[in-house]
């Protein structure tokens, strides 16, 4: 059985201060395939020329369908794998990074190792399975929300907390209703606070009174359905 523990799955620490850089989905697509290409299992099982793949980007995304599904269906949608992939880890401001990339990818693969262990099969000999993506996608948005979020902002906690369990499409009339202030107090300028929460990806507005909580955090919070 082609092994996926190999240490170029391991998180890249030099990546972990990238949290605020802004970068294209070519480049994560890149540093996607280079995280791949430095499993020589990977590059063994399937046959790739590591050195003609890093410079093609056709060959690039056939190593990427072999080891990944082509589609990935949830909640309702069906999109190809990588876009399904910066859908889940972009924030409020359509900002995706590197590390919660690696991320990703190192609880994919600690998730399909247990899925394995368990007699799951893989079909199509593909390296991930499509639960095995889900998974992982719920243990980066519980370490985005508990590690980066509240931990960067801690006087919006409270707040932060009463939107578990809500719908992804957030009114301002839930949040006048819902939110206080420090003093616990209702907020007086509630499109203001939207608006901050916004500034830190927490929220993205879709219309003058709604708002939406993005993908990466409504796993933390309960929101998106378990499958």
């Amino acid at each position: 059985m082609m092994k996926i523990t190999y240490d170029g799955m391991r998180e890249a620490s030099h990546l972990t201060k990238m949290t605020s850089l802004v970068i294209d989905k070519a480049i994560l697509f890149n540093i996607l395939i280079k995280r791949l290409l430095n499993n020589p299992d990977l590059i063994q099982h399937y046959a790739v020329d590591a050195d003609a793949c890093r410079s093609d980007i056709d060959q690039q995304k056939q190593f990427f369908a072999n080891v990944f599904p082509e589609n990935m269906e949830e909640l309702g949608e069906t999109l190809p794998t990588f876009q399904w992939i910066i859908s889940r880890i972009s924030d409020g401001n359509d900002v995706f990074t590197p590390r919660e990339l690696i991320y990703f990818l190192n609880q994919a693969k600690e998730q399909q190792i247990e899925m394995l262990e368990m007699g799951h099969k893989i079909v199509e000999d593909k390296i991930f399975a499509p639960n095995a993506l889900k998974r992982a996608i719920r243990d980066v948005s519980k370490a985005k929300y508990e590690r980066t979020l509240m931990a960067e902002n801690p006087d919006l906690v409270d707040n932060f907390k009463k939107f578990r369990n809500a719908r992804p499409e957030i009114s301002t009339e839930w949040m006048r209703s819902m939110l206080r202030d420090r003093d616990g107090k209702k907020l007086e300028d509630v499109d203001l606070f939207a608006n901050s929460l916004s500034d830190i990806g927490f929220l993205k507005r879709v219309s003058e009174s709604q708002w939406r909580i993005p993908y990466l955090y409504q796993y933390a919070l309960g929101i998106a359905p378990e499958e």
